[in-house]
């Protein structure tokens, strides 16, 4: 019995320890922005250490068809992260898009600061995992992400 109460606090003692391991690692803030482009949607998580947070600005440009009907952007933070200064453009620059064919969606990001660090993009197109990009501030990541042009059956 003496021998199972022993084992139960050495468990308890190493998940505790552990635990706190884990969680010593570096804090990243984290943006979710969300574009719709004619009711279809490509999220994407933009991340970067959050000791970088004060003087840093991520900029989006997403370059769209040119045939596109209706498109939004919305740029909220990630759940539990604080939030990040941000700036959204919408270019219609790309060929139209064929009704049944793909389309492409171009997203260029960068991470505005005086400091230099390491940052993470990822991207979902539709019936999409996710991609995920690794770059550095102050340096633009250009990307393409492909979604499905078919009309939506509600």
């Amino acid at each position: 019995m003496r021998r199972n109460g022993v084992s139960a606090v050495a468990l308890a003692v190493l998940m505790v320890v552990s635990g706190q391991l884990a969680m010593a690692g570096e804090k990243w803030c984290a943006e979710d922005p969300v574009l719709t482009i004619d009711g279809r949607t490509v999220s994407y998580t933009a991340s970067f250490p959050a000791a970088y947070l004060d003087g840093t600005t991520v900029n989006w440009t997403f370059h769209i068809p040119e045939n596109v009907l209706l498109a939004t952007a919305i740029t909220p933070p990630a759940l539990g992260s604080p939030e990040i200064p941000s700036t959204v453009r919408i270019v219609r620059d790309l060929p139209s898009y064929e009704v049944l064919a793909n389309a492409t969606v171009i997203t260029t990001v960068t991470f505005t600061s005086s400091a230099s660090f390491d940052t993470s993009t990822a991207v979902k197109g539709l019936n999409a995992s996710w991609t995920t990009y690794a770059s550095r501030s102050n340096k633009k990541l250009t990307f393409s992400t492909g979604f499905s042009a078919l009309p939506l059956l509600y």
